[in-house]
């Protein structure tokens, strides 16, 4: 089962900032790009503290090793 070492709330995501994100439905890490903010404006957030995003279902993030 994928999971992240420290997941943080999707509440605090920063979409303009490379990261690791949590899809739900899918149970797999996505690595976040910063060219896909734009789109962050279409998201949904859903209960409890999980956010619709293109078919996906992100439930948490962290910030990629590198930054």
């Amino acid at each position: 089962m994928p999971s992240l070492l420290h997941p943080r709330p999707m509440a605090d995501f920063d979409p303009g900032r490379p990261s690791r994100v949590h899809d739900q439905l899918n149970d797999k890490i996505i690595v976040w790009g910063p060219l896909w903010a734009p789109t962050w404006k279409d998201r949904r957030d859903h209960e409890p503290g999980a956010v619709e995003w293109d078919g996906l279902l992100l439930d948490g993030w962290e910030p990629t090793p590198e930054h």
